[in-house]
């Protein structure tokens, strides 16, 4: 059985493409670069999460913002790898410490703005949760391929703090909730 296309509203896909590039200009380019947000934060997210609570119990417009919402975060998430990929070992809990802090921020702020699909569409459609859709994409391209280096280096911390050098303590808490 083959899936008919269907046509989506026109002012649906307007409203999308102008909302996509305010997320991509105000709010997405600056979490990449480490800057994080601009002042006018609020009125994008407003102006999202008004726009995915219009849309979110329209069958076919709701399902586009499904995937919208899994490629903005795979795309940010594989944006973020690139950093995992060009450091020492040195660095890879420092690193990954600031892009889990990154994601975090992204994924709170998208699942909030998508908040109105995950109450209508996901719930009827019994798929996974945006939350969970964010952390299963985050764990397959930012934690998995450097669980190894990442545990290796824990361990390290580890074994530098019981000989007396303490200042790692918080590196170490923080990253034992990624590496259990």
């Amino acid at each position: 059985m083959t899936k008919q296309k269907v046509k989506l509203d026109p002012k649906y896909l307007e409203e999308l493409s102008k909302i996509d590039q305010l997320l991509k200009e105000q709010f997405i380019k600056h979490l990449i670069s480490g800057t994080y947000l601009e002042n006018n934060s609020a009125e994008l997210y407003l102006k999202f999460y008004n726009f995915v609570g219009h849309y979110a119990n329209k069958d076919e417009e709701a399902e586009n913002l499904y995937h919208y919402y899994k490629k903005i975060i795979d795309d940010f998430s594989k944006e973020l790898a690139k950093e995992l990929n060009v450091i020492s070992n040195d660095d890879i809990i420092d690193i990954f410490l600031d892009i889990s802090n990154r994601m975090d921020i992204l994924i709170s702020y998208m699942s909030k703005t998508f908040s109105y699909l995950d109450l209508y569409f996901v719930k009827s459609k019994n798929l996974k949760t945006l939350l969970e859709s964010a952390l299963e994409i985050y764990k397959n391209n930012n934690f998995l391929p450097v669980q190894k280096e990442l545990i290796d280096g824990v361990n390290k911390l580890m074994q530098e703090d019981r000989k007396g050098k303490k200042e790692n303590r918080k590196k170490i808490k923080s990253n034992s909730r990624y590496t259990k």
